[in-house]
């Protein structure tokens, strides 16, 4: 029986021909036709850049939109990536947010061993970048660093206080060895922060604090920062020298930036002005941080009330036998701390070796001598001069 052509082409709403074509004709085949993606041209570049140990589609995308001009939108980028098999396997575990007040924590780690090579190929950069990111705004801070010791470290943390314009309350990180000695293996093994964090930590009035052993989403937030670390790898191949690699991480630094987060609906540079620089302490003594990087050291006071430096003895006042002090050079003047206060500074001079100011000698002496002298001062004058050029 032969059916209604129209009736069946307004139901199915198309064509009455179309409709008696395929019904007088079944083993008619629909023809498709072959879709061409406006990324094809790029392909070898596209397949090269996925291709890197490592690398994102996200990291990949933002180098090659902004140095090779790709057309289309990240969302194209992704769908050609998948369609092609470039796409990384995403990870499926899950890991519980926690938030921070403004101002109270920034949460530290290293993107250990980057390699990038040269344009020519020749030459393999090998590096690390010490990733910071504060819990409240998300804003990160990316400092290239060739090494990860301890003074990399504080050299790096002193650096991000500078750049904050303030302090916070802790420092979140791992068990770095930068920062910690690890002795025995799994939950019982013991962490030890070293003396020179240990002081760094007293000296800046900021806490250092270590996540759980094996737990790096306890620092989910700089976790996530290191993912646009991770975009460095797409800059393989287009670098020459230290300073084009610092100049990549600058502009990863500023993308993650201007980025809309998803869980605070601002960008981190947005809120970082708007509300969590306004709750930040005040800057520490940045000069007595910088001593750890620069030459400067701990040293216990002796019952004599001298303290070495760089081969010379410096006199602090009395009372402060048997405690431990920061001493320091800056410019032509040697200063020497006790928990953040200055305590004494003296005029750097390479020709003395024994340095004592009067008062405390005067101090020393009188305690010695149970403040049984009747001219303390002069005596002290006396026997100031015969260290006269020791």
């Amino acid at each position: 029986m032969k059916p209604n052509y129209s009736k069946l082409a307004e139901q199915n709403h198309a064509d009455r021909r179309t409709v008696k074509k395929y019904f007088e004709h079944p083993e008619t085949k629909r023809k498709i036709p072959e879709r061409h993606s406006m990324l094809e041209p790029f392909d070898a570049l596209i397949a090269d850049k996925m291709a890197i140990p490592g690398v994102t589609m996200a990291g990949a995308y933002a180098f090659l939109a902004k140095e090779k001009v790709l057309p289309g939108k990240y969302v194209t980028f992704t769908w050609y990536c998948r369609k092609k098999g470039y796409a990384p396997k995403p990870e499926g575990t899950a890991h519980v947010r926690f938030e921070t007040d403004p101002g109270h924590q920034v949460q530290v780690d290293w993107k250990e061993d980057l390699k990038l090579r040269s344009k020519d190929r020749k030459t393999v950069f090998v590096f690390n970048v010490y990733s910071a990111t504060l819990g409240f705004s998300r804003k990160h801070f990316f400092y290239y660093s060739e090494s990860k010791t301890e003074q990399d470290f504080m050299a790096c943390t002193n650096r991000l206080l500078r750049k904050m314009g303030g302090s916070v309350d802790e420092i979140l990180t791992d068990n770095m060895s930068a920062i910690v000695s690890v002795s025995g293996d799994g939950k019982d093994g013991r962490r030890r922060k070293h003396p020179g964090i240990l002081q760094w930590e007293k000296d800046s009035g900021i806490a250092i604090r270590l996540c759980k052993v094996r737990s790096p989403q306890t620092k989910g937030k700089v976790e996530s920062s290191n993912r646009f670390v991770d975009r460095l790898l797409a800059y393989d191949g287009e670098v020459e020298n230290v300073a084009d690699i610092e100049k990549a991480i600058l502009a990863v630094q500023n993308e993650a930036n201007d980025k809309i987060n998803p869980d605070t609906g601002m960008s981190p540079q947005s809120l970082f002005e708007m509300k969590e620089k306004q709750a930040l302490g005040k800057l520490p003594n940045m000069s007595l941080l910088d001593s750890f990087t620069d030459g400067g050291t701990n040293a216990k006071v002796p019952s004599t009330l001298l303290v070495t430096f760089l081969g010379r003895q410096y006199s602090v006042p009395l009372g402060y036998t048997g405690k431990s002090v920061r001493i320091l050079r800056d410019g032509n003047s040697v200063r020497i701390y006790y928990n953040r206060q200055l305590i004494a500074e003296h005029p750097f001079d390479q020709d003395k070796k024994i340095n004592y100011l009067h008062e405390h000698y005067r101090a020393g002496l009188a305690s010695a001598m149970g403040g049984g002298c009747d001219d303390l001062d002069r005596l002290a004058e006396k026997n100031l001069k015969g260290f006269e050029g020791k």
